[in-house]
């Protein structure tokens, strides 16, 4: 049971909007914007590359990857921070060796990120196949869509773990088992996934999973994780390359490739402050229990879908089963502009939501820091807009 009052005393953004809007950027604790500042006050005072702060460093980027190992049940040696969800997609697509004829499986409902870096692949001699998915569509349906999809030339199938027009929750853990029976790769955008659920990349059994932590971990925006199977880093070459990418190097111009480590996809410098805020926001979540997130955040989720089924003139177009169902929440209003209507919802409730282009449609996004009363607002305002 989430003690939703103390977690909202600690982020400011809760108490002073209807912070809807995770699945865009979730709002910090306090306890993370502190630590960046600490950081760079460090670096101030003492000097960015004095002893004592170089060490400091360390210790904050290895506790990082420990604490995130920890909370996706995966080692150390798996994990690499990047930037954002999309610089560990563009790592793997880009690092795979691919050869004329190479399928790559998307599906026809996916976020741009996913959609854009697997057309460029086509410049390499892949071919993109589509899978058609609706929200609506039963796990079997989309297994059987995904399915009829591949050949034998499919190498990889990319999907993301949650979709983020609609909420609809693939089935990842079944999706893996299939392509493992065929010998075909696993990628997934987890942007939606991590922090939002509870997620297990060992148990759900992918091979590849690119996540953020500045969405559903509310961490700042510039960190992100990306995981790839032990047996499966010395097949993803680094896509740019500095020091870290050689295990040794001489002056002739030879150089014996590091392909074993992810460090081999790190370039020279990154930002400890931002790193201490991303730690302090994993420290955060795990605090709080992400088994206990997930129930709350899927409890509001039906909530809110519920009352909106209720009004006239608005549709909802997430999924509501239990199997497929998350803590996204779009739907539409008849005869009323998605995008005027999130811009109002701000100016005359501050209501933070998004619109989606694709349906046409409003998103809201349910997490730990909201309450009933969040829901109370923005259905009530909803209900007030679908009779205008």
């Amino acid at each position: 049971m989430l003690d939703v009052q103390s977690i909202r005393s600690q982020i400011p953004a809760s108490e002073r909007t209807v912070y809807l809007n995770s699945g865009w950027s979730g709002p910090s604790p306090d306890i993370v914007n502190d630590a960046i500042i600490q950081r760079l006050q460090l670096e101030n005072q003492e000097g960015p590359t004095s002893p004592d702060v170089m060490a400091n460093k360390v210790i904050i980027k290895q506790e990082l990857l420990r604490v995130v190992a920890s909370l996706f049940n995966v080692t150390e040696q798996e994990l690499f921070l990047t930037q954002n969800t999309t610089e560990g997609i563009n790592i793997v697509l880009n690092g795979l060796s691919w050869e004329q004829g190479d399928e790559v499986v998307v599906c026809d409902i996916e976020h741009p990120s996913v959609l854009i870096p697997s057309y460029y692949l086509q410049s390499r001699g892949a071919v993109v196949r589509m899978a058609h998915v609706e929200p609506q569509f039963s796990q079997d349906q989309i297994l059987e869509e995904i399915s009829s999809a591949l050949t034998k030339k499919t190498r990889l199938v990319f999907v993301s773990h949650i979709q983020y027009t609609s909420g609809l929750k693939m089935p990842i853990k079944a999706l893996a088992g299939l392509l493992r029976e065929r010998g075909i790769l696993l990628l997934v955008d987890g942007a939606q996934g991590s922090g939002h659920l509870e997620v297990d990349f060992r148990g759900l059994g992918v091979d590849f999973y690119a996540t953020t932590g500045h969405k559903w971990l509310l961490g700042p925006e510039g960190v992100g994780f990306l995981f790839i199977r032990e047996g499966l880093i010395n097949q993803v070459r680094p896509m740019y390359v500095s020091s870290h990418a050689v295990a040794d190097y001489d002056l002739q111009g030879n150089y014996s490739p590091n392909r074993s480590q992810m460090d081999k996809f790190g370039l020279t410098t990154s930002s400890t402050a931002l790193y201490a805020g991303s730690l302090e926001a994993v420290r955060f979540m795990r605090g709080i229990g992400l088994d206990n997130v997930e129930k709350h955040n899927l409890s509001l989720a039906r909530m809110v879908r519920g009352a909106l089924t209720e009004i006239p003139n608005v549709h909802v177009f997430s999924p509501s089963q239990v199997d497929r169902s998350s803590a996204l929440v779009s739907f539409k209003v008849s005869g009323v502009d998605s995008t005027r209507l999130v811009e109002k919802m701000w100016h005359e409730e501050r209501i933070v939501a998004r619109s989606i282009s694709e349906f046409s449609a409003v998103r809201l996004s349910l997490h730990c820091f909201n309450t009933q009363e969040d829901l109370d607002t923005v259905v009530a305002y909803i209900s007030k807009s679908a009779r205008h």
